[in-house]
């Protein structure tokens, strides 16, 4: 028995689909694959053009598999609309389900929410799908990944500055904090935060109000902030690389995001639903997995 591991890309004008599979296979005799990842999806250059030969799973599937995977042809056809494309959970295992309770009993409270889960699991989502469900879905929904951020600038893209704060600082300029006013925001890695902004976080939290960078008066902030990470906060806090009191504030209320090792009953549903989600934005005719090829993946 040997393991092989395969990639390949199906472009899309400004997206693109990138199926990593790794899977074991037996040698000529072999009867079965075992799929041990699924699909995922991330932005590529407008440039970049889908056709039918990039959308082939052969590659991913090996000999074997290629002997059986094939994709059919039908009439396009869909049964998401374009918002829900873009922002959707799916899944029907009984871990999505406990997630979906989730949501229909937090989200139209206004606690900060904390949500635990590995890269990849869905937790902006998860976080989309709480605004939706709280009485703040018409307002903004503002998000903020603490780690794609430099620390340098940071401070002034969550708070604002005000003109002449610091070099560059031309003009008044409100942050992200200010302009989700009256709605959600989310902070995504928020177990990336330097010590200094952790500090302007728990008061933001505790006093409901903040300063621009630069600024001497108070700003009123309301807004529901939703927390996500990928790090164990309760191991950081003990090695004192994150606030106590912060996450305490944080920790309102948790929810952690299944990885799909646990939900591998959802792989076969997640992988139709992408090929209708890109058949859709693309607009060309909606392609089928065979069976065969859903047996390999799940």
């Amino acid at each position: 028995m040997h393991i092989a591991q395969s990639q390949t890309s199906i472009h899309w004008s400004a997206v693109r689909l990138s199926f990593q599979i790794a899977f074991a296979s037996c040698s000529d005799n072999g009867t079965k694959s075992r799929c041990l990842s699924c699909p995922t999806a991330s932005r590529d250059k407008p440039s970049s053009r889908f056709d039918s030969r990039g959308l082939s799973v052969e590659p991913c599937l090996g000999d074997m598999g290629r002997k059986h995977c094939v994709w059919r042809k039908s009439g396009f056809q869909t049964t998401h609309h374009s918002t829900d494309l873009m922002h959707t959970l799916v899944g029907d295992s009984s871990a999505m389900k406990r997630t979906y309770e989730f949501f229909e009993r937090v989200g139209p409270c206004d606690s900060t929410v904390l949500i635990y889960g590995e890269s990849g699991t869905g937790k902006e989502l998860a976080a989309r799908s709480l605004h939706r469900k709280s009485r703040r879905c018409s307002k903004p929904f503002v998000a903020i990944n603490c780690a794609a951020i430099p620390e340098g600038l940071l401070e002034s893209e969550l708070f604002g500055h005000e003109r002449g704060a610091f070099t560059g600082a031309v003009g008044q300029k409100k942050g992200r904090l200010e302009s989700a006013n009256g709605g959600v925001v989310f902070l995504d890695e928020v177990g990336e935060l330097a010590p200094a902004l952790q500090v302007k976080l728990l008061r933001v939290l505790q006093e409901r109000e903040f300063e621009r960078v630069g600024g001497i008066v108070p700003i009123p902030l309301n807004v529901r902030l939703i927390a996500a990470t990928n790090k164990n906060l309760e191991r950081e806090v003990k090695a004192r690389a994150f606030r106590e009191d912060l996450y305490y504030r944080l920790n309102v209320v948790s929810l952690r995001m299944p990885a799909l090792r646990e939900r591998r009953e959802d792989v076969a549903t997640l992988a139709s639903y992408f090929v209708e989600k890109f058949a859709a934005l693309d607009r060309t005719a909606l392609k089928e997995i065979s069976p065969r090829a859903l047996e390999c993946l799940t």
